[in-house]
């Protein structure tokens, strides 16, 4: 019921219009506001990036919002409970609303690795396969960071307000994705045992960022690298989602 509701919702709603759209045609014009004339081989990895760039943007402003506002509205209006009179249990009502996000999500993902591996791909057929195997590393990476997020947007709206919500998560994935490299820096030149420890415990989102291994085509990482990483973010996404399920209120 609220999946088909919440769905039936963001289609009325067309926001998804919009999202979509930048996530398909952004990354074929950026590239050219550059100087490509001079190098044109950089029209490729130029559009990699910005594929790549325009789906965290568009995850990041739209998708975690759109959850917040699902978590809250949801709550507010009393749906969540009514759906409890009906017997759908707490899992249920929270995996419902996180589903419906994740069709536009997968959505998006799908678009992002279309560009890359049908328009941003090299010619040589050796570095072709590594491109694309890099570029199916990246999308399930993506996927294991920002699903376990949206998860926890939806769970905050229902606390709190869409805005609360969606600024602790944003906060929380800006951080991870971009501040912490900078943290990581400063503790090569500095000594800080408890900036070390909070650095430890921070959710490194960064290192999910494949965009570097695209752009200067350094080819996939190797199987123990990736299973390394798709543990640390699944063991990640289950405290996320422990988290998100402890904090989920059915009504204001």
């Amino acid at each position: 019921m609220l999946f088909r509701l919440a769905l039936s919702t963001m289609i009325e709603r067309k926001s998804f219009v919009l999202a979509l759209f930048f996530v398909l045609t952004v990354p074929f014009a950026l590239p050219y506001l550059t100087p490509w004339e001079e190098t044109p081989v950089v029209i490729e990895p130029a559009r990699a990036q910005a594929a790549w760039a325009c789906l965290w943007l568009v995850t990041l402003g739209w998708l975690f919002y759109q959850g917040s506002d699902m978590g809250w509205r949801y709550s507010a209006n009393g749906l969540f409970q009514y759906a409890k009179s009906l017997g759908v249990s707490k899992w249920s009502r929270l995996c419902q609303l996180w589903a419906c996000g994740m069709i536009f999500l997968v959505a998006m993902v799908a678009i992002a690795l279309a560009i890359n591996v049908f328009f941003c791909r090299p010619h040589q057929a050796d570095e072709a396969r590594m491109w694309i195997i890099t570029c199916f590393q990246y999308a399930g990476l993506f996927l294991l960071v920002t699903s376990p997020l949206l998860f926890l947007s939806i769970a905050l709206g229902s606390r709190f307000n869409s805005a609360a919500a969606y600024c602790f998560v944003l906060g929380i994935s800006v951080y991870g994705l971009f501040a912490l490299p900078y943290v990581e820096l400063y503790l090569q030149h500095a000594t800080a045992p408890l900036l070390s420890l909070f650095w430890y415990l921070s959710p490194h989102y960064h290192i999910a960022d494949l965009t570097s291994r695209l752009v200067f085509r350094m080819g996939p990482m190797d199987m123990t690298a990736m299973g390394m990483m798709t543990l640390y973010f699944l063991g990640l996404g289950l405290v996320t989602w422990s988290c998100s399920y402890l904090m989920f209120k059915e009504q204001k």
